[in-house]
């Protein structure tokens, strides 16, 4: 029972402390509010759940929403300042426009401390309710609020209270139309990703369901290990928005646990996305698609003495969806992986009105989630935003991350917007024209191309019907996508049907009786040709030639998933004077009425389950105009009936039959995958390095890729079949890793790339927001398959060398320059280097008479880590036997080359045991004078070292030929100037990974051109050049002395006993680099000061200068703890004082002799002042 008495105290000492403090914030007024216990007497209790507090409303705030649970607004409280001299009335008509009406509230509030006034909603108009002083407060008053102002309680199993619920919707000004900010936040909130969301408890209960049903359901077993094989890959990040709810599901971020929630996760995904699309065409009005009435007459039906069981919810959205399949479009609600939550709700349907018996606690909590899930649904109402909004709405439903971690790369839509510019898919003519994408995810692209489809065939569908377009749309597979992903095939037919809605409830106008079966967008993997299989056999089937291969399907049998063989017509067969077929198109058609008549069969009752050839003969009716369809029925009905054999076989022999989809898709995509061309192929292939293929897989791609070359990725032979799918002049574009335009891996691709294309554009995108974080830099790439050799070399390429922003790039600002497609035929290697003719006339100057660095030097790497036995630290050297001290050898890795020409040893010592090292290398290699280059950095920073150095293979090696007397130093000196990283950059660009770092490895470097003397300028030159090496490498060890002071200055003070005290510091606050200050005292004492942190003394000026320096520039974090030795004699901290100021004056000069190397080496190339030039303006920008 609410305390009336306590809700009127607490809005008494709210008035009180307001009139203490007038001038308090709206925030500090909320504040106080919340602390007080209004509303949980009110019946709320959970911020972020049933309050939430600073809704962002069109850049407003709301300050307190309360929700019932399942997610409606109760009421809206704005808070005003209680020295605001406004009328709060004054302020209603923006709570109600900004808040109450967009959210459907049922209450408005106002308050400013003093005063409290609440409007009631009544459809679209509003009414005062209560207005008071809170001095003079009433226990009436306070019994007002709480009436109005509670937490509603709604039944899920009591039918009156169900039905009065829903019932509150029916109203148009009742419900929530997603077309302001506020609504569309309000939805998002409702069903985010979060622990305590409607859609989290849904996923929770998923979960537990799963748990329940593993112990017993076959068909889940064999999906789930079916799922987790072949699709499965664990998150390189658990995404943050998901670890509290797998901490709230009880699980952990193990593997096993990680994908038991993705499995679950992508299960809820697929339901909740296809009750949306329900709700979404009965909001539209669509003929047949009664999602309310359903509800209701379920829940009617199901009523035992006024109540329900709370099980009935699972059976009524089970049937929905089958509802669903056969009113609406098939393939989208079809049975599939992720179809195992429905095993017990198949076996309660019979009997749940007069079965008494308690319920397993799983299916009581998944149906109550589903209940939820209903309810909180019911609100909202899609019908203004049906088309291409609700599709941009389905697209931000899905976080980022999570879309990451699943496997599914979100394309900005300006990008595919491009690439679907590019590859000119506009006017009248692509309504006969096909569009693949072969790689499709969520169906960004494919949307994209259905909006343009649609318009342009208004002029076609006002002449025949939209039945007649949408049919030739999705029957003769004019827009076609592949995914290998059962989910990602999900997420893009939902996404194109929500498209689709408006045309198909036009088409259902004209033609009643129309319906679209399936959505030419299937699961099949792209890249297996299924007539190359080994497999694949040509044999007899009854009478007639086919082609019979095996699948294997999510079904276990034993340790192994059951292989079923499939047998269909050979396409010689299929296509001729037997059947009167005259093309594919023809042939697809067949093969979809022959499965539509198949599952019919597949779903009657046993002693109906048979293929009845007039039953075929209506089915090929629908589908094939003017053909004789007898002959086809009896073509076709030996086939029809070995499918639907294998069907029965699989449901008596393994428990289950709802696997037609995956053999349809098998089937129906291994025609349009391996026997159509295509118009334009678009995607955003997937990323996928080749240790992650299985051996099977990089087998057949070896035999059946000539672009599956050395350590090459998927998305290379993404590229190749997809130029292979285009008829000739057909059109290309995809985003792809930059990476093939140079690799050694993107060899072959790119060979095949100039003898089967006119490359029309390179567009660099790297630089947007949304690749910041990516670990590869993306390209947009835009082929034409053109045969004939004379207009591929004749070809001009337009390319944009990284495009600054997203904006620019939306606007089509970014400037686009020309290249020809014949220097990629002349380059070395056939490189695709995109730097316009200006900087490209530069490079053929640096390539005249020179060798490549590959030519002269011996290029390899390091080892890989050793055995942590293998290691000491240099501290440690003394307790190490005199024998073994002779065995260890310094140790780098990468992150200790800091620069060009600057080594950080830090003190790791190695013992090199060559037997115990992977990838170890003879002791000669590092025991000699040598380059060493960092394999990832901004600049190439090489270093030259005569220490016998010894390192990990993150780092090159460049050595000197046996007999060689190449000058090392002056190779250093070329590989760190300004001529050499410009030549990189421009050839080898697409080398860059995240936060613009380059790879320097051997296959680059090798390709390095390199000029030695020939004329004695050129050796003054050189020479000089070398002797600048010789300074700086000196300069640097003084530099590297005076950062390491004093540690540096005060061994040898050390080694031969010198006193030191040890001064502790310890900081108090971060500092990015620490100053200190010197101050005399009263009592002669020095004090060394360090903002926020205790001062140190020092008795003498020049040890307070030595405790100075050894301070000044250090990076340390607040609580950090530092010890500086101070020598106890003013002579020893004098000496070590002046000795690093000496160092770091002859540190001073490097950066000019790095600026002298650089005019000298241009002048060694032979380059003039224009070409320097062009050179630092490239290197600006780059």
């Amino acid at each position: 029972m609410p305390d009336i008495q306590k809700i009127k105290l607490d809005f008494q000492s709210l008035y009180i402390k307001s009139k203490k403090n007038p001038e308090m914030t709206e925030e500090e007024l909320r504040t106080l509010f919340i602390k007080t216990a209004i509303l949980e007497n009110l019946g709320y209790s959970v911020i972020g759940k049933d309050i939430r507090l600073e809704l962002s409303i069109n850049g407003k705030r709301s300050d307190i929403v309360c929700l019932d649970d399942f997610g409606n607004v109760v009421f809206v409280i704005e808070f005003k300042k209680p020295s605001d001299n406004v009328d709060l009335k004054e302020h209603f008509d923006q709570l109600w426009d900004r808040y109450v009406k967009p959210l459907r509230a049922d209450f408005g509030a106002l308050i400013n401390g003093y005063e409290l006034i609440f409007y009631k909603r009544i459809g679209e108009n509003n009414k005062l309710e209560l207005r008071v002083n809170l001095s003079e407060i009433s226990d009436k008053d306070c019994q007002l609020i709480y009436n109005f102002l509670k937490k509603p309680d709604y039944s899920l199993t009591k039918v009156k209270d169900i039905l009065n619920y829903l019932n509150k919707f029916s109203a148009p000004e009742s419900r929530i139309y997603l077309i302001t900010d506020a609504a569309r936040e309000h939805f998002f909130e409702n069903f985010k990703l979060e622990d305590d969301s409607i859609f989290g408890g849904m996923l929770k209960n998923m979960i537990e369901l799963f748990d329940y049903e593993k112990s017993h359901s076959k068909f889940l077993i064999s999906a789930y290990d079916f799922w987790r094989k072949s699709y499965a890959k664990k998150p390189d990040k658990v995404p943050e928005s998901w670890k509290k709810l797998l901490k709230g599901a009880g699980l952990t971020t193990s593997e096993e646990d990680l994908y038991k929630f993705m499995f679950c996760l992508e299960t809820t995904y697929a339901l909740f996305t296809r009750l949306i699309l329900a709700k979404a065409c009965e909001d539209y009005d669509f003929q047949g698609i009664d999602f309310s009435e359903f509800i209701e007459n379920e829940i009617k039906g199901s009523e035992r003495r006024g109540g329900t069981f709370l099980v009935v919810w699972g059976v009524l959205v089970m049937r929905l969806i089958r509802k669903m399949r056969r009113d609406l479009v098939e393939s989208v609600f079809e049975e599939d992986l992720f179809y195992w939550w429905t095993d017990d709700f198949e076996g309660l349907q019979n009997n749940i009105y007069t079965d008494m018996r308690s319920y397993e606690v799983a299916l009581m909590d998944f149906s109550r989630a589903l209940a939820k899930v209903l309810y909180a649904l019911y609100k909202f109402d899609f019908s203004k935003i049906i088309g291409d909004p609700l599709g941009d709405l389905y697209q931000k439903y899905f976080d980022r991350e999570t879309r990451k971690a699943l496997g599914e790369f979100y394309t900005p839509k300006e990008v595919v917007e491009y690439i679907v510019d590019a590859v000119d898919y506009r006017g009248r003519g692509i309504i006969d024209k096909r569009l693949l994408d072969p790689a499709c995810g969520s169906g960004t692209f494919l949307v994209d191309a259905l909006k343009r489809y649609l318009v342009e065939a208004t002029p076609l569908a006002e002449e025949k019907g939209w039945d007649f377009v949408l049919s030739k749309l999705c029957n003769e597979y004019h827009i076609v996508g592949f995914d290998i992903h059962p989910f990602a095939t999900i997420m893009a037919q939902i996404q194109f049907m929500l498209v689709l809605i408006p045309k198909y409830k036009e088409a259902l106008k004209k033609n009643g009786n129309f319906v679209l079966k399936r959505l030419p967008i299937f699961r099949t993997d792209s890249l297996i040709d299924e007539s190359k299989s080994e497999a694949m056999t040509l044999s007899m089937f009854e009478g007639g030639r086919s082609v019979s291969f095996k699948i294997t399907l999510p079904v276990r049998a034993g340790d192994k998933f059951v292989d079923a063989e499939v047998i269909m017509p050979f396409r010689g067969e299929a296509i001729s004077e037997k059947t009167g077929l005259l093309n594919i198109p023809e042939y697809f058609a067949a093969l979809q009425a022959l499965f539509d008549t198949v599952k019919e069969a597949a779903r009657a009752e046993p002693e109906k389950q048979v293929i009845e050839k007039d039953r075929l003969e209506s089915s090929l009716k629908l589908y094939l105009p003017n053909k004789d369809w007898a002959k086809l029925a009896g073509f076709f009905m030996p086939y029809g009936r070995y499918f639907l054999d294998t069907i029965k076989k699989l449901k008596n022999e393994y428990g289950d039959g709802r696997l037609v989809k995956s053999i349809e898709d098998i089937i129906l995509a291994g025609l349009l995958k391996n026997y159509v061309e295509y118009d334009f192929v678009v995607g955003n292939p997937p990323y996928v390095r080749l240790h992650n293929l299985s051996d099977s897989d990089r087998s057949y791609y070896q035999e059946n890729y000539v672009s599956a070359f050395k350590q090459y990725d998927l998305y290379v032979l993404f590229i190749e079949r997809g130029i292979k799918w285009l008829k000739n002049e057909g059109k290309f574009g995809y985003i792809v890793s930059s990476k093939f335009t140079s690799s050694d891996y993107g060899l072959k691709l790119r060979e095949f790339i100039l003898f089967n294309c006119k490359i029309e554009q390179i567009i660099d995108v790297s630089n947007f927001s949304i690749f910041k974080d990516a670990s590869i830099y993306p390209f947009m790439i835009i082929f034409k398959q053109e045969s004939d050799i004379h207009q591929r070399s004749s070809n001009i390429i337009k390319v944009a060398h990284n495009v600054e922003n997203e904006k620019i790039f939306t606007e089509r600002k970014f400037g686009l320059f020309e290249i020809p497609q014949k220097r990629f035929l002349e380059n070395q290697n056939q490189i695709f280097d995109i730097v316009p003719v200006g900087e490209h006339s530069i490079i053929s100057k640096i390539k005249q008479d020179f060798f490549s660095l590959g030519e002269k030097t011996e290029i390899t790497r390091g080892f890989r880590p050793p055995p942590q036995e293998l290691i000491f630290q240099e501290a440690a050297y003394e307790l190490i036997p005199e024998k073994e001290k002779l065995e260890l050898k310094k140790l780098i890795i990468g992150s200790d080359i800091l620069g060009a020409y600057r080594i950080n040893w830090t003190g790791i010592l190695l013992r090199y045991d060559m037997n115990k090292i992977f990838e170890s290398k003879p002791k000669d290699v590092f025991e000699q004078p040598k380059i060493m280059i960092r394999d990832i950095g901004l600049h190439a920073s090489a270093c030259y070292d005569e220490d016998n150095l010894y390192c990990l293979k993150t780092i090159y090696l460049i050595l000197r030929k046996s007999g060689s007397t190449l000058d090392l130093k002056l190779i250093t000196a070329l590989l760190n100037s300004k001529l050499i990283e410009f030549y990189f950059k421009s050839n080898f660009w697409s080398s860059h990974i995240g936060g613009g770092y380059l790879r320097f490895r051997k296959q680059y470097l090798e390709q390095l051109p390199i000029h030695l003397p020939k004329t004695p300028e050129e050796q003054t030159f050189a020479s000089r050049i070398t002797t600048c090496v010789e300074q700086i490498l000196v300069r640097v060890k003084s530099d590297q002395r005076a950062d390491r002071f004093p540690e540096e200055y005060i061994k040898e003070f050390r080694a031969r006993g010198e006193e030191f005290d040890a001064i502790e510091i310890v900081f108090n606050a971060n500092h990015k680099e620490l100053a200190a200050d010197i101050e005399k005292t009263l009592d002669k004492e020095y004090r060394v000061s360090i903002k926020s942190t205790a001062p140190i003394v020092a008795d003498s000026e020049i040890k307070a200068e030595y405790l100075k320096t050894a301070l000044a520039g250090r990076k340390v974090s607040k609580g950090e703890k530092i010890q500086i030795l101070v020598p106890r004699a003013d002579a020893l901290a004098k000496e070590a004082v002046e000795q690093h100021q000496k160092d770091v004056v002859e540190a001073r000069g490097i950066e000019a002799l790095e600026d002298e190397i650089n005019e000298l080496v241009y002048k060694l190339y032979g380059l003039d002042e224009n070409d320097k030039k062009v050179i630092e303006e490239f290197l600006s920008k780059f």
